[in-house]
């Protein structure tokens, strides 16, 4: 049976915004265990040479000394963490094919450890240097954005261009059986309440998957109120799946 899904469809220009300044929350979430999730299907990119030409396209990201999920150049995806020396600490995936795509970044702050999941399978996992500093952000310019990296830098924008269906967040790390249940579930759970491996609802911290939008605000379905704002050329449709 076919079910209608709603998303927002982003054209290379335009963002959701969601702040950080009255949420201690959000503020001191990526100083601590977090897990992003998004589902999202890219407008493919395919370069002449991605080799040469590679560009990263904001999926879900923090700005200033950020962490994020990106699509890539040649129809790839990539979790990024960076330190307080600008040093970038990527997982990339192999290519994968033009549909809608499950990805799901944890970091482990005990173990310095960051993990990629594609469509509930584990993709990679990459160890931090624990000599490096990961926790310092900037005073301004520090909130988080989907569909962009940072919409007030021309050189670090990276707009994408693409549908995005849902994106999560949680202040813990989400192990590989509530990873999987959540693929499994896509567009069928809610992510307040537990369901089979899923015990994490307590860390849920926001769920954005654009079904209640007033004017250019997108509700939280997490009941957190971090309320998305949505920038003028952001769209919101629907689709049946």
């Amino acid at each position: 049976m076919l079910k209608k899904i709603t998303y927002a469809k982003f054209d290379g220009d335009g963002y959701m915004q969601i702040e950080v300044k009255n949420s201690n929350i959000l503020r001191d979430l990526t100083n601590s265990d977090l897990t992003f999730s998004v589902i999202c299907k890219p407008d493919f990119v395919k370069p002449i040479d991605w080799k040469i030409h590679y560009e990263d396209f904001a999926l879900v990201v923090r700005t200033g000394m950020h962490r994020g999920i990106f699509y890539t150049s040649g129809n790839l995806f990539t979790a990024k963490a960076w330190d307080d020396a600008h040093t970038e600490y990527p997982i990339l995936t192999s290519q994968l094919k033009k549909d809608i795509i499950h990805l799901t970044f944890s970091i482990n702050y005990i173990k310095k450890q960051l993990r990629l999941y594609v469509n509930g399978r584990l993709v990679s996992t990459t160890s931090l240097p624990k000599d490096k500093n990961f926790y310092k952000y900037p005073e301004e310019f520090s909130d988080y954005y989907i569909g962009c990296a940072n919409p007030n830098s021309e050189e670090f924008n990276c707009f994408y261009s693409g549908k995005i269906y849902e994106v999560s967040m949680w202040k813990s790390v989400l192990g590989p059986d509530e990873i999987k249940t959540l693929y499994n579930n896509k567009f069928d759970m809610n992510l307040i309440e537990n369901l089979k491996d899923y015990k994490s609802s307590e860390n849920l911290v926001g769920h954005w998957n654009f079904d209640i939008v007033s004017v250019n605000k997108v509700f939280d379905e997490s009941l957190s109120d971090h309320v998305g704002i949505l920038s003028d050329n952001v769209k919101i449709r629907t689709e049946e799946i």
